[in-house]
């Protein structure tokens, strides 16, 4: 009679909790393997694109007309087919246009605010800098109790 109680609860745990992320995860698994070269995809991190290439791990993803990017292939999933990108740029949420003239007082404000950066040493770049991290005599000192030759 003791044992029923942990059982139960174990089988609803299971019932409720476990069953439905498996299922959930074998549905992910088996759609990501039907993707193939042409599908539109969207990456785990947000960028759209269209399938090129695919192999077992990688997918070559098409972002921009000639730009393409490499994937692992557990990182694309295939997009909803809902989503059409274009009609979601053409919507209110984009920002301002801005005018020539509104590019002419940027220009002039940041003419006015600039200052000059003077140009980096060529000693950053000289055989002679010697580096901590690769410099053969640096000693690091001696942790305690450790003996010092």
């Amino acid at each position: 009679m003791s044992l029923i109680l942990p059982i139960l609860v174990f089988a609803i745990f299971y019932l409720f909790i476990i069953r439905p992320k498996q299922a959930k995860l074998r549905a992910a698994q088996m759609e990501q393997q039907m993707i193939t070269g042409g599908d539109r995809v969207v990456t785990r991190s947000g960028i759209y694109g269209r399938v090129n290439r695919i192999s077992q791990d990688l997918a070559v993803v098409e972002v921009a007309p000639g730009l393409e990017l490499v994937f692992d292939k557990r990182s694309v999933l295939k997009a909803p087919d809902a989503i059409d990108v274009d009609e979601q740029l053409s919507g209110e949420n984009l920002a301002p246009e801005f005018s020539d003239d509104d590019f002419s007082q940027l220009h002039d404000h940041l003419e006015a605010h600039s200052t000059e950066v003077a140009p980096l040493d060529d000693e950053l770049d000289s055989p002679e800098v010697v580096h901590p991290a690769v410099d053969e005599d640096h000693q690091h000192p001696k942790a305690d109790g450790e003996s010092q030759n």
